[in-house]
C-alpha cells in the first residue's frame, strides 16, 4: 500500500494517550506526508456493481472490503508516503502488522463494512474473516 491509514493510527495513539512520535519523525525524514499538516485522503473505488468491495494487496495479505450498501468509493484519511518514501517500501517485503489490521476492521465495521484477510498465495476458499 502507498498510504498509511490514518484512522486506526488515532485510535492507537488514543489509547496510548500520546500522539505517536515516529509518524513526525517518518515525516521529518521525507517519508511521509501530511502528519503536521493537512490531513489527506484516500479514496478506495467501488470494484463491483452492486454493494461495496475494493480489494487492496500487500506484501503478503489479500484484504477485501465489501458491504450490502452501494457507494461509488470509500474515503479514509490517510498519510501518503513520499517518492522516498515508496522507494523505501520497495527494498523490503514487510508482512502486514496484526494490531494494525485489527484496528483498520474495526474503523471499516464502525461504518458498515466487513473485512476479509487472506494469505497472498490462499486460495478464496481459505480466506478468513477478522
Amino acid at each position: 500500500m502507498c498510504w498509511e491509514i490514518l484512522s486506526p493510527v488515532r485510535r492507537h495513539a488514543a489509547e496510548d494517550q500520546a500522539e505517536p512520535e515516529w509518524l513526525s519523525s517518518l515525516e521529518e525524514l521525507g517519508i511521509l506526508r501530511g502528519v503536521s499538516g493537512r490531513t489527506c485522503n484516500k479514496s478506495l473505488k467501488n470494484q463491483e456493481g452492486d454493494g461495496f468491495k475494493h480489494e487492496i494487496t500487500t506484501s503478503d495479505k489479500r484484504i477485501s472490503i465489501h458491504g450490502a450498501a452501494h457507494k461509488e468509493e470509500l474515503t479514509l484519511p490517510a498519510y501518503p508516503l513520499t517518492v522516498l518514501g515508496l522507494d523505501i517500501v520497495g527494498l523490503f517485503s514487510a508482512p502486514l502488522d496484526e494490531r494494525y489490521l485489527s484496528f483498520l476492521a474495526d474503523d471499516l465495521k464502525a461504518r458498515g463494512l466487513d473485512i476479509s484477510v487472506a494469505d497472498k498465495t490462499a486460495s478464496a476458499a481459505d480466506r478468513k474473516a477478522s
